[in-house]
């Protein structure tokens, strides 16, 4: 009864807070993209990845062959798994530190974390930090943003997400979430404030939290 009554009630969203969020975040990721994209290591890339494209292409051609001129539009996607696996792990060499449940080369956030410790590299760090930093802003932007985007008006005027709580979800027996997972939505990390500044109380209520300590 009590979660029932928890999914009806819905969190109180402040969708202002949200289009700020938003507005932030993208500028945030196109700080780390434009980081990514001007890094000499990229354009390296790049041109790796047009040659890779162009030879491609040609090998399903008898006699008329494409120039590499006609594949400068294909750079490098930081969002493509396997575009990032050949960038960090075939031209940079660096060493494969964790593996994909399909037995593929890990290119998580945590994974990329690792891979810091193990280069002195000035250029491949950065490069790094700005994959890092890209990966963590693009999860909020593509997760948790849409969501918030609708949430549901009530005849309060005040906006309301509403998430789904699971009885038997896990192994512990603890609650799992979902459509959105509102478990998950960011509180500790670089973002966490920003985030938590979306949920507003409405009119005539005050939020408060209680805590075992």
């Amino acid at each position: 009864k009590l979660i029932i009554q928890i999914e009806l009630c819905g969190m109180p969203i402040d969708m202002g807070m949200v289009e700020k969020a938003k507005m932030e975040l993208s500028a945030e990721s196109q700080k780390h993209l434009d980081v990514i994209n001007n890094s000499p290591l990229t354009q390296m890339f790049n041109e790796r990845l047009q040659y890779k494209t162009m030879e491609m292409a040609n090998s399903q051609l008898k006699k008329k062959q494409h120039p590499i001129e006609n594949f400068r539009d294909v750079v490098f996607n930081p969002n493509s798994g396997p575009q990032l696996q050949d960038f960090l792990y075939e031209m940079l060499g660096l060493p494969v530190l964790d593996y994909t449940d399909t037995k593929l080369p890990a290119t998580g956030g945590d994974t990329l974390n690792k891979l810091t410790k193990h280069t002195s590299d000035p250029q491949i760090l950065a490069l790094l930090n700005a994959l890092i930093g890209f990966a963590g802003v693009e999860k909020i932007l593509s997760s948790f943003i849409p969501a918030f985007e609708k949430a549901l008006q009530k005849p309060d005027k005040h906006y309301y997400l509403h998430g789904g709580f699971n009885l038997g979800g896990t192994v512990s027996g603890r609650l799992s979430s979902s459509n959105p997972n509102l478990q998950q939505i960011p509180s500790g990390s670089a973002y966490g404030k920003l985030i938590k500044k979306c949920f507003k109380a409405p009119p005539g209520w005050i939020f408060c939290g209680a805590d075992f300590n």
